[in-house]
């Protein structure tokens, strides 16, 4: 955790966690229709569709030290690591 955006968390993640979380992104607009796509990931850059009440536009997230910054105002849980099935972004 690196701090807070609007009374929520924000993270870092790796360029492996940031590819998967820009697959989940495509897969919940793929399933509520196309034009509920917000984020993409080229490899390199993560962008971000804000939404009007936030100026609207389109925010690039480059890696700092190969980490992104993201929280979005998104309700980021901790999670019990022994539930999953895979990490992400560990050796």
């Amino acid at each position: 955790m690196t701090g807070f955006w609007n009374g929520t968390y924000e993270i870092t993640v790796d360029t492996e966690a940031v590819a998967a979380l820009a697959e989940s992104f495509h897969a919940m607009a793929d399933y509520v229709g196309g034009d509920w796509r917000t984020v993409g990931f080229d490899g390199r850059f993560l962008t971000v569709a804000r939404p009007l009440s936030l100026g609207g536009g389109v925010h690039r997230v480059t890696p700092d030290d190969g980490r992104y910054r993201i929280g979005w105002g998104l309700p980021w849980q901790p999670v019990d690591l022994r539930r999953c099935d895979r990490v992400f972004g560990r050796s």
